[in-house]
C-alpha cells in the first residue's frame, strides 16, 4: 500500500514538527493520529496568526484550509477506530462489512487492523 503525503502548499510548508509529523499521519493511510494529536492539531490550526496570511477565517482558523488543501473529509483518530472495531467486532457478524463511500480506505484499512474484516468501496 502506498504512503500518501501531503502536497506542498503555502499553509502545509509553513507547518513545523509536531504538527507536520500529526499532518502527515491523518494524510497516510498506514498511520493514524490519537485524539490528543487530532486536538494539538487543530488548536495550532486555529489559533496560529502567522499561518492566516492575512485572511479573516473566522473563529475555525485555518482547519478548514487544511482539510481543503490536504483533501480530508473525515479525521478518524486511533481512539475513534478502536472503539467502532469493538461495537462491531462485539456484534458478532459473520462475513465482511462493507464501507460504502470510503475514499481512500483507511477506515477500512484500520478496521482491518482490529479484526475486523473491512471491504472498502468508491467510485
Amino acid at each position: 500500500m502506498n504512503m500518501l503525503r501531503i502536497e506542498p502548499s503555502p499553509l502545509i510548508e509553513s507547518l513545523e514538527d509536531p504538527y507536520l509529523q500529526i499532518a502527515q499521519k491523518l494524510v497516510a493511510i498506514e498511520e493514524i493520529p490519537t485524539w490528543d494529536e487530532l486536538v494539538q492539531l487543530f488548536n495550532y490550526l486555529k489559533d496560529n496568526e502567522k499561518l492566516r496570511y492575512g485572511r479573516n477565517y473566522l473563529s475555525t482558523g485555518v482547519w478548514p484550509v487544511f482539510c481543503e488543501e490536504t483533501h480530508i473529509f473525515h479525521a478518524f483518530c486511533y481512539e475513534f477506530v478502536e472503539t467502532l472495531a469493538d461495537e462491531i467486532n462485539g456484534l458478532n457478524v459473520s462475513g465482511k462489512i462493507v464501507e460504502v463511500c470510503a475514499g481512500n480506505g483507511k477506515l477500512s484499512y484500520w478496521l482491518r487492523q482490529f479484526n475486523v474484516p473491512a471491504v472498502a468501496t468508491d467510485n
